[in-house]
């Protein structure tokens, strides 16, 4: 045991040695100089902008006092990843899972709780929902915009149905685009790569005084050399946008876009086929100090061959079948908002009034609103 802590002893030795050594020459900082590094440290972190969110409580706050987690993507994210639509953008959030069932649909969850259709997931563009109504779930590659339009995404990590309804029942995605006159003034892109995929996008912007507009407009197809029919995906988009600054705390933005898709995928029971389908938006947001109102109306229209049917081959039976529907539907929305601050806590209340109008000859009846 007395050789055991002699030899401990004789080698902690010359360790200290060369300590005392390299702090007398100056090789390592003393306490006074490591104090005054960390001031210097606090007061870099202090001074530095915070980072800002508006997702989680519907007004503008730093994500420090965010309160749900949220996960902020960035432009820099973005062109990092090489990303191309939103879902693979969101591969970069935690305990997200992400996962490709076809080139046009999309499995997403958040905290293990992953459905096929998506809809317990918001997608908002700029605070604007666009859940396609007649299924009660986004289309999260056929949107009016490209990823070059997009300046971050929030992400709610949990559930935010209390803030946004029942679609936000495990997570909120909302996307906000680059304002009009920021980013390049001019910019064309084109890409192409596996599983038959080619993108051609550009985007323009400008300012004039207090008015700026901008415009983008792109093309997307997928599995166009594989000579696929079905598993495809083809979109035409288009977005207009522009914001009038009316004061020092007063602005009106305006926003307008139509896509336009067609495509195909398998499932268990059939072909389905998307003849055609798209979609029209028109949106005003018009904000004053902490105030903020909004309207909004959108129109889907589609064209959809869904496949399904029981069919017995072997005795060329068919029993039962979901007949190709043709429908449409408009939405109202609007949606004044104000914010307060009490006793250095800030609270964000309105109201919400949305209207519904539908036009099909399946599931619903022919014609109804809500």
């Amino acid at each position: 045991m007395k050789t055991h802590l002699h030899r401990r002893a004789t080698r902690i030795g010359p360790v200290v040695l060369v300590l005392a050594t390299m702090v007398w020459s100056g090789l390592l900082p003393n306490a006074a100089a490591q104090e005054d590094e960390f001031e210097e440290l606090e007061m870099e972190i202090f001074f530095a902008p915070a980072e800002t969110v508006t997702t989680a409580a519907r007004h503008s706050q730093p994500l420090l006092q965010s309160p749900s987690a949220v996960t902020v993507i960035t432009r820099e994210d973005i062109e990092t990843s090489g990303a191309r639509t939103l879902p693979e953008a969101l591969r970069l959030v935690p305990n997200m899972d992400v996962n490709q069932v076809k080139p046009m649909w999309y499995s997403l969850g958040v905290r293990g709780l992953t459905y096929i259709n998506s809809d317990s997931i918001l997608l908002m563009i700029d605070g604007h929902d666009v859940t396609f109504e007649y299924f009660g779930f986004p289309m999260w590659t056929i949107q009016h915009i490209s990823m070059d339009d997009v300046e971050r995404i929030e992400v709610i990590r949990g559930p935010g149905s209390a803030l946004y309804g029942a679609n936000a029942f495990s997570g909120v995605v909302n996307v906000i685009t680059r304002e009009p006159g920021n980013g390049p003034r001019a910019m064309v892109s084109l890409r192409g790569g596996e599983r038959g995929q080619l993108e051609l996008a550009c985007r323009g912007t400008e300012k004039f005084g207090p008015v700026a507009l901008s415009v983008s407009a792109g093309v997307e197809r997928e599995n166009l050399w594989t000579a696929q029919r079905s598993n495809a995906r083809n979109v035409v988009h288009g977005r207009l946008s522009g914001k009038i600054d009316l004061g020092t705390d007063a602005s009106l933005k305006m926003a307008t876009g139509l896509y336009s898709g067609s495509g195909g995928f398998y499932t268990n029971i059939g072909e389905t086929t998307i003849h055609s389908g798209w979609n029209f938006f028109a949106t005003s947001d018009l904000k004053y100090d902490d105030l903020l109102v909004r309207v909004a109306y959108d129109i889907w229209s589609f064209d959809i061959d869904f496949g399904m049917k029981l069919y017995f081959p072997e005795l060329d039976l068919v029993l039962a079948e979901v007949p190709r529907t043709d429908a449409r539907l408009d939405k109202f929305v609007f949606n004044p908002q104000h914010s307060i601050e009490i006793f250095h806590n800030r609270f964000t209340y309105g109201a919400e009034y949305v209207l519904n109008y539908y036009k099909s000859d399946l599931l619903v009846d022919p014609s109804q609103s809500e």
